[in-house]
């Protein structure tokens, strides 16, 4: 197996972001964890890491197979928000710095955007179609988009009802929509530009291994 840096990245992702979780569970009293709801967040990251390894195991994708780069891009928003709520004293801290905030609803919600391109390209891959790029930049952009809103909206939510203290107020909420529309922008035009430029042999080869990842579909 030819290892990359993906393979390399994404195994440190996951040692991070486990690694965390496993302490806020051992410090529930913390008055940081409480106020920030992370038992609930470290948890709902735990089980994400396993879960594309887990829809390669039921694919029977082999690990040469394995998507890694695609892995370690899905899995580093996660990590991001992880290094920001847990570094308090270094450089990468949402409390130290308030715009590491955007740069985590930028990357966050570009990331969202290019796992959406991944599976619709998928998709179409499924069904022997020619995906319309310009519908392809569109969809995944508006994914991304809704996707922040969703979680502004759950932050809001969290706070109502467990009293964390998630939400900095409108011009935050609004700092991060805007930070989230320009990551999905980003996005999903070099996801397009990657579609149009990659060369048929390597884009099928990219496609098939998405597609057995992201879909049901028996080759």
């Amino acid at each position: 197996m030819k290892k990359n840096w993906g393979f390399y990245f994404g195994i440190f992702e996951r040692i991070i972001i486990f690694s965390v979780g496993i302490w806020t569970f051992f410090n529930l009293q913390h008055s940081y964890v409480i106020e920030k709801g992370l038992v609930f967040r470290q948890a709902v990251f735990i089980v994400l890491i396993f879960v594309i390894p887990c829809l390669a195991y039921r694919r029977k994708i082999l690990l040469k197979d394995f998507p890694f780069k695609a892995d370690a891009i899905i899995l580093s928003p996660l990590l991001l928000d992880t290094i920001g709520n847990f570094s308090t004293h270094f450089i990468l801290s949402y409390d130290r710095w308030a715009f590491f905030d955007k740069i985590a609803h930028f990357w966050g919600s570009g990331v969202f955007t290019f796992l959406s391109f991944i599976v619709l390209i998928s998709y179409f891959y499924t069904k022997n179609k020619k995906p319309e790029i310009f519908y392809l930049f569109w969809l995944s952009l508006a994914i991304g988009i809704i996707s922040e809103g969703f979680w502004e909206i759950w932050e809001y939510y969290y706070d109502f009802r467990h009293g964390t203290i998630l939400v900095g107020g409108l011009s935050d909420t609004l700092g991060d929509i805007v930070a989230g529309f320009f990551g999905s922008l980003a996005a999903s035009g070099l996801c397009c530009f990657w579609y149009i430029r990659l060369k048929i042999g390597a884009k099928k080869k990219y496609l098939f291994n998405f597609s057995r990842l992201f879909t049901n579909q028996q080759f």
